[in-house]
């Protein structure tokens, strides 16, 4: 549904990638927030960093201007006492455009922040929307990794991050991702206006389903992009400790799974790996499953997987990192370890999935995880005024 354009809203947006296809969390909360935004009748002009992802006409749907910036990925973007994350960023075309009209500005990520202190938009409207505690993601990033060099550039990232982080006094409002989050810039920036909104996603309404009658056909689920070391680490715990102690089909499913990961795999009979699905495929597999599990050995950000499988799938299994700064605990089972991880799939496997369950899901997501009562907080946060009344569908 798009609402006709209101010429008191404008908008500038800094994304830190081109956020089609939105199938990885990052971008799902960027895309996902500008289609909220755009129905209800904001004016957005949309910049965005080209280094993997191929430009997509799709945005121009809504977006009102859309321009691409090609990222800095050379050696000498690394030297630099500014994160590279953040100076592989910096481009000149990126600060003209924003100096050609007065907007209000939305920084998606730290790293999308390289103009924030900039002199010339001292006077603008500026939204920071944090992605991660960066340095506390890098710093987790570390630890996931055994290649040298990967684990010596976030080492040196997560370093340059924080000390990079303060120049987000320069934003009039922080906009954190998850409620632990907001509780640690409130105690790092005490003066600084700071609003807890979740990450936008698909969904209008919760989609899940009662259990499929066979519980031959039930499977258990893991999904993640298996790009990310932390995500790739998880996937091998699993794959070690807990599935291969279950007598059901065990799927997982991602995003560029590394050589070792699809060895390991191979070596599991009851383990199947679905490679680079579709997000219309992955949106399915969630779907189906009868017990999704989601570990995470990094507390940071808020999971948009957790929430993707809360909106769409039957039971989901996690352990507390998961969870942490969520509220969402009540509606998952909490398993810290492999024995009990183990448990409790065997014991949801025999367990139907029913309407009640997704009653009480409905309850508890609504309103705070709902992408319309979301997109209201973040005009109030720019215009001082709510969108008008958007049907929940």
């Amino acid at each position: 549904m798009t609402t006709k354009k209101n010429k008191h809203k404008y908008l500038n947006i800094i994304a830190f990638d081109i956020p089609l296809p939105a199938n990885y969390g990052g971008v799902i909360d960027v895309f996902y927030r500008l289609k909220t935004l755009h129905e209800a009748g904001v004016y957005i002009v949309f910049h965005c960093f080209q280094y993997w992802r191929e430009p997509n006409e799709y945005l121009n749907k809504y977006c009102d201007e859309v321009y691409y910036y090609k990222r800095n990925t050379t050696i000498f973007s690394h030297l630099h006492k500014i994160p590279y994350s953040v100076y592989s960023r910096r481009n000149k075309k990126l600060l003209h455009n924003l100096q050609k009209n007065d907007y209000p500005i939305l920084f998606e990520g730290l790293a999308t922040c390289y103009y924030i202190n900039h002199p010339s938009l001292k006077n603008r409207k500026k939204i920071f929307r944090e992605c991660n505690i960066e340095h506390n993601y890098f710093n987790e990033l570390a630890k996931a990794t055994k290649t040298i060099w990967r684990k010596l550039y976030y080492n040196i990232e997560a370093k340059k991050m924080k000390v990079y982080e303060p120049v987000i006094t320069h934003a009039n409002n922080i906009v954190a991702i998850s409620q632990s989050d907001k509780n640690y810039f409130e105690q790092i920036f005490p003066h600084k206006d700071i609003t807890f909104i979740p990450c936008f996603h698909q969904y209008n309404n919760v989609v899940s389903t009662p259990s499929i009658p066979s519980k031959v056909d039930r499977y258990v689920l893991y999904h993640a992009n298996l790009m990310l070391s932390e995500n790739a680490k998880a996937a091998k715990y699993l794959c070690t400790k807990v599935f291969p102690y279950l007598s059901y089909k065990t799927v997982v499913a991602g995003m560029n799974p590394s050589h070792s990961l699809t060895t390991l795999i191979k070596q599991n009979k009851n383990i199947t790996l679905f490679a680079n699905p579709t997000t219309q495929q992955m949106q399915q597999l969630i779907h189906n499953a009868h017990v999704t599990i989601l570990v995470t050995f990094q507390a940071t950000g808020m999971k948009i997987k957790l929430l993707n499988t809360l909106f769409n799938g039957k039971y989901l299994v996690v352990n507390n990192e998961m969870v942490h700064g969520s509220g969402l605990s009540s509606l998952c089972r909490i398993a810290n370890n492999a024995e009990e991880q183990i448990r409790a799939c065997n014991e949801l496997m025999h367990r139907d999935f029913t309407e009640s369950d997704i009653s009480m899901r409905k309850t508890v997501l609504f309103p705070q995880y709902f992408n319309k009562q979301q997109g209201d907080v973040m005009l109030k946060l720019l215009y001082g005024e709510e969108s008008d009344k958007m049907s929940q569908t």
